[in-house]
């Protein structure tokens, strides 16, 4: 039986290891997969002050199709490439998981905890409680 991975991209060194291990995967087993990279449409927005920010252009879209691309190259993964964008990494990331009907979602976590957790927030947490399948969580290695 063929799976679906799904593996969220931020450029951080976790979720590089993240592809990694999707590439393996995807040697050994067969799966299909799909890096996502969720783009917020309004980076620079608060609580109490929207700021309104143009949308990205083609262009832009385009160059960050194929930084992603550049890092599958690098893992050695081969796959599909999607771009959304959304406010809520962790909501886009469940929400297209349900939509590829996903097997399994891998990803980078930056392993944050205590407050800067509380006030940044855990997309990976997020992930984990909401995705309609498994996740594998992937930390970067330990510098030496």
């Amino acid at each position: 039986m063929s799976h679906t991975l799904l593996i969220p991209y931020d450029f951080s060194p976790a979720a590089d290891e993240a592809l990694r291990w999707a590439a393996r995967e995807v040697a050994d087993h067969g799966a299909n997969a799909t890096v996502l990279h969720v783009i917020n449409p309004m980076p620079g927005a608060s609580v109490t002050l929207p700021v309104i920010t143009p949308p990205p252009s083609s262009e832009d879209l385009a160059a960050v199709r194929q930084e992603l691309r550049d890092a599958m190259s690098r893992a050695g993964l081969t796959g599909h490439v999607r771009l959304e964008l959304a406010p809520s990494p962790g909501e886009a990331v469940v929400q297209v998981a349900g939509e590829l009907g996903a097997t399994l979602v891998a990803m980078g976590t930056h392993g944050r905890g205590g407050l800067t957790r509380m006030v940044l927030g855990s997309v990976a947490d997020h992930v984990i409680r909401h995705a309609p399948c498994p996740v594998l969580t992937v930390r970067a290695p330990k510098k030496a």
